[in-house]
């Protein structure tokens, strides 16, 4: 379904794709959306980091570079911090050294690289050489404690940012770099155990700024490898044309062409000879795609992730030469696990080996398919069984009356949807108090707001972008500053601005079903960017990539198309889970089931992403425990958690984006147990504070965290204040104050 708005060419397309060989949207925010853009300055495309869990990479046009960040870790008060270092780079060269006598040093690298295929769990990315017949391809798989790469027909190169110590047991010994050829050390085998110093920070490098890594490498055949050195002062960091080049003095060079599949996977520190084990089981399986199935019921769903592997020594179609019956070894974060069916027969559950990802330590899982089961949250329109305290009616009668009065003034879609998301709620207040006058009189306001979006007659009116696939606002399509429109244009924060829309369409939808049947396929559009349940060729997923991958890899993220540290990143998860119940009730109101179930799911599994990964009481171990004395993160990307926000650094900042706006929804994932520890931390390090005290905007939802636990107490503050946020009102305020359980 082509969207119904104007079209517009995006000013800066996706790079490393061929646009037209894909035929549908791109992903804004997938774990490699990285590999689609460029820096700030326009160089180095494709260069971001790309994190897979446990492992993070950086496809330059010569290497991919490996990471292995838990080497790496460092935890404070106010951030935990995988830092990237290039442990290990996979490459090749595309012809041999013309003096048999000489070393290979960089003879025919590649010389250009793109992301061949994707899908909801990985990417394919190619690298091209002189000949056609010469390549090295890197299915890029969430999950895998490998990192895979295919070769045809080129001489394998692993190159290493480190010191190494032995190969296989033998001690690696100091050389010149302009040694002879046939003095240089040289080891034949499949299997190739690696040790080596790295760049180490943390509790791994023990104040030494050094860490000891054990690599395993794989070929699907016997191969020789030639120890090579480089001077290093030749392979600065940057070329001329300010292009990234990190620096290799220590390389692993193949004396021969190879046409064949390579693996390279950590062994952690401190791990039993059991995960060295499984690993060697397993690294003639790899996976190469993957896709989920999902099935949601009204009380459960269960979904399901499925690799596509191939097998040594297969490089073409799956299973066509290989007699390995090695099962495949995957990861599971923390959430993945925790909702593995415990009675499926699909797969085998190993245990803890140690692999650590910012998001704590992964489960090993042998099985090609994983069948998980998610309890979904209780989700309508409005709360159900709740109870008014009937002494504070008549005040949220008043309020609403005077509330219903206000009228938005923000022209951009983010301060517009709140301002249009609050109203919403009035609605729903309105006909709960049985106010039916003063219901459809907000109804008819809101009619009268939203039409102008639906019909691209407003002044900051959706565009329908053709490079990338996504609907993005007009302004923040053309600003000359990427941040317009809090980045729009970007798809910075889509899912946070297109929620209040959809859950205000689906308050007018619910009541008018004339405005469903004008304005469903602009409706539709909306929810396609921010959660689509299919890849259409037309509107892009932008927080997601067919509706659920990320979310189920994860969580949400909402940096859109620029180069960040580690892939990507998400503060308000609070707003994240709005955006996933305006899609669910949008499909309630506007009865199209695919869309409502699609919701209810994304609901749940930003739920617990929230609980698990944002919300740290006493019982969670994800994060050091000098950092989870916060008790709420502010931001969460793929190798760093931050206690601040991009808008400020105040404590209030951080506890409350990842709260508002409060509806019947927030009681899902904001528990009385939870407030019982986290509220202490505003009401010490915000309301106590001697300097910048917190203002009201933050107040006014402060005190609806704090209804929770004491709604007496919030009832009174509340009365003594004037202003509340655009996204917020008295009457929310009041309401959700009176309708908390008073036990």
């Amino acid at each position: 379904m082509r969207p119904p708005f104007v079209e517009k060419l995006h000013p800066v397309p996706p790079k490393l794709v061929r646009r037209r060989g894909f035929g549908r949207a791109l992903p804004t925010n997938a774990f490699w959306s990285n590999l689609l853009v460029a820096d700030g300055h326009g160089l180095n495309a494709g260069g971001g980091q790309v994190t897979l869990s446990p492992y993070t990479v950086r496809s330059l046009p010569r290497r991919l570079e490996v990471s292995y960040g838990d080497a790496r870790r460092v935890a404070t008060s106010d951030a935990v911090t995988e830092f990237f270092n290039v442990d290990v780079s996979f490459t090749a060269y595309g012809r041999k050294a013309a003096d048999a006598d000489a070393p290979l040093l960089g003879n025919g690298n590649s010389s250009a690289r793109h992301v061949a295929g994707f899908d909801a769990l990985s990417a394919l990315l190619q690298y091209h050489f002189e000949a056609d017949d010469k390549w090295m391809r890197a299915p890029l798989v969430r999950g895998a404690p490998y990192v895979t790469v295919e070769y045809q027909n080129v001489l394998p190169v692993l190159e290493l940012n480190a010191t190494l110590l032995a190969v296989n047991g033998q001690a690696v010994r100091p050389a010149d770099p302009r040694a002879p050829w046939n003095e240089l050390q040289m080891w034949t085998a499949a299997r190739f155990e690696l040790d080596l110093e790295v760049y180490g920070a943390g509790d791994s490098a023990r104040g030494s700024g050094k860490a000891q890594q054990k690599w395993l490498l794989y070929f699907d055949k016997t191969r020789t490898l030639q120890l090579q050195f480089a001077d290093e002062k030749d392979y600065r960091p940057y070329n001329w044309r300010g292009e990234l080049t990190t620096p290799t003095n220590v390389r692993l060079v193949d004396t021969d062409f190879y046409t064949g599949a390579a693996r390279i996977a950590v062994v952690p520190q401190g791990a039993p000879q059991e995960a060295v084990d499984a690993l060697d089981k397993a690294a003639p399986i790899y996976p190469v795609a993957a896709s989920i199935t999902t099935d949601v019921g009204d009380v459960n769903a269960l979904f399901s992730f499925c690799w596509k592997t191939k097998r040594f020594p297969d490089l073409g179609e799956p299973g066509l030469n290989s007699t390995s019956t090695a099962e495949l070894l995957m990861m599971a974060n923390p959430h993945h696990a925790a909702t593995l069916k415990s009675n499926s027969d699909a797969f085998h559950v190993l245990g803890q080996f140690g692999h650590r990802t910012l998001k704590s330590n992964m489960t090993a899982v042998l099985g090609s398919c994983w069948e998980m089961q998610e309890t979904l949250p209780t989700a309508s329109f409005q709360e159900e069984n709740v109870h008014i305290q009937p002494q504070y009616l008549e005040a949220i009668k008043v309020a609403l009356a005077n509330d219903s009065n206000y009228t938005p003034e923000a022209e951009d879609p983010y301060y517009f949807g709140k301002e249009i998301g609050r109203q919403a709620r009035l609605v729903l207040i309105a006909d709960k108090l049985g106010e039916k006058e003063l219901r459809d009189d907000i109804l008819d306001k809101l009619e009268e707001w939203l039409t102008p979006w639906m019909l691209g007659q407003n002044s900051d009116h959706f565009v329908y972008d053709r490079s990338w696939g996504g609907l993005c606002s007009l302004n923040g399509l053309k600003g000359v500053f990427w941040m317009t429109d809090f980045g729009n244009g970007w798809y910075n924060d889509h899912h946070f601005h297109y929620g209040y829309f959809l859950y205000a369409v689906a308050v007018v939808g619910k009541f008018r079903p004339d405005f469903v049947t004008v304005h469903k396929a602009a409706v539709i559009s909306i929810v396609r960017d921010i959660a689509s349940p299919d890849q259409s060729e037309y509107v892009a997923a932008s927080s997601s990539l067919n509706g659920y991958s990320v979310r189920i890899l994860t969580h949400s993220f909402a940096s859109g198309v620029y180069t960040l540290e580690g892939g990507k990143s998400q503060e308000s998860v609070s707003e994240a889970i709005n955006a996933y119940y305006g899609v669910y009730l949008v499909g309630k109101s506007f009865k199209v089931p695919e869309v409502e179930h699609m919701g209810h799911l994304l609901l749940a599994l930003e739920i617990r992403g929230a609980q698990t990964y944002w919300q740290m009481p006493s019982s969670s171990d994800i994060y050091e425990p000098i950092y989870a004395a916060n008790k709420m993160t502010g931001q969460v990307a793929a190798t760093k958690v931050s206690y601040t926000t991009w808008f400020g650094p105040q404590v209030e900042h951080m506890h409350l984006i990842n709260m508002i706006p409060f509806t019947p929804i927030t009681d899902a994932f904001l528990k009385p147990a939870y407030v019982q520890e986290e509220y202490p931390i505003l009401q010490q390090q915000a309301f106590d504070r001697a300097e910048d005290p917190i203002d009201d905007r933050w107040k006014g939802y402060a005190y609806l965290d704090l209804a929770i636990i004491d709604p007496a107490h919030a009832w009174t503050k509340v009365q003594n204040m004037s202003f509340f946020d655009d996204g917020s009102s008295r009457t929310n305020s009041l309401y959700w104050i009176a309708t908390r359980p008073t036990n």
